[in-house]
């Protein structure tokens, strides 16, 4: 049985189809637990983004497959979805071709701007979630796992 036909039975049994989507394969910390440094490392990923035809021709493809039913698009994996240069149209491009849809977005949060802030607070609704990585209890562990400063991100949760 082929891969697609598989996917299409196994989201018969549940309502809504998650879809992962990797903006950019960049990102500005260097996590302990994260693969994507040997990745690079060892060349077997390269640091780029996705261009917005490409996401446009995924999300097409995505309602073709999953005709009628309620999608959860997922910009996440090994990048830092905030760093490609267009993720305020990318965003938008995500709710005009997944109509419906809901996102979830998960960030370091550390280069969060105002036009992010504004952006996210435009186009997302009840239904759609923004989770920031905070991988310890305390800054001084977290800037340990991150090997970066995290103060960006803990300005940005003052505010």
């Amino acid at each position: 049985m082929n891969l697609l036909r598989r996917a299409r039975l196994r989201l018969r049994r549940g309502r809504t189809a998650t879809l992962s989507i990797e903006l950019t394969t960049r990102c500005n910390f260097d996590c302990v637990m994260c693969p994507r440094s040997a990745l690079l490392t060892e060349g077997d990923l390269v640091s780029r983004d996705m261009d917005l035809a490409t996401l446009r021709r995924v999300l097409e493809a995505a309602n073709k497959l999953f005709p009628g039913r309620k999608i959860t698009v997922c910009p996440e994996g090994l990048g830092e979805s905030l760093l490609h240069p267009q993720f305020c149209e990318a965003l938008q491009t995500i709710k005009e071709h997944a109509a419906g849809c809901s996102v979830d977005l998960n960030v370091n949060g550390s280069v969060m701007s105002d036009e992010h802030r504004e952006t996210l607070g435009e186009l997302l609704g009840p239904h759609d979630r923004v989770y920031f990585s905070i991988n310890a209890p305390d800054r001084q562990s977290h800037e340990a796992i991150k090997s970066r400063e995290a103060s960006s991100l803990t300005t940005w949760c003052r505010t």
